[in-house]
């Protein structure tokens, strides 16, 4: 078995660990939108249900009561979700970091074994080429003799 043989093994291994992170970067950069949009969805709620209420007119005690504590519920609910937002994003930033290494480690790995093989190429050239020239030389020195 050659040298290049017993490697791709593990080549393989490291192909396969690239592809699990790059699919884990995606499910991760997937999460990350999702949690982008209910942050964008609760800003616009926001905004929208303040505009709705001062459209309404002039408000009694309990109806701004009312409307300042539901406001204070959605700042809560929107600051919540930042903090969501960011540990999706710093999750995406490790997936792409750790699918950046494994990338690099399989190429890597891949330059290695084409090294290899284009070596064992050149040895096998060789052994032929010196066969050849011991079958030359041996027919040489049988017509000789």
């Amino acid at each position: 078995m050659t040298r290049s043989e017993r490697i791709q093994p593990i080549k393989n291994l490291a192909d396969d660990r690239e592809r699990e992170a790059g699919l884990g970067l995606s499910r991760t950069r997937a999460t990350l939108e999702e949690a982008e949009k209910q942050l964008a969805d609760l800003i616009a709620y926001r905004a929208d249900y303040v505009v709705r209420q001062h459209q309404g007119g002039a408000m009694d005690i309990a109806r701004m009561q009312n409307f300042q504590a539901f406001l204070a519920r959605l700042e809560v609910a929107i600051s919540q979700q930042r903090r969501v937002v960011d540990d999706a994003r710093r999750s995406a930033e490790q997936s792409a970091s750790e699918w950046q290494e494994r990338r690099i480690e399989s190429a890597q790995l891949g330059k290695a074994v084409l090294r290899m093989k284009a070596e064992e190429v050149k040895v096998g050239e060789r052994r032929e080429q010196a066969q050849t020239d011991e079958r030359a030389a041996q027919a040489s020195r049988e017509r000789l003799d």
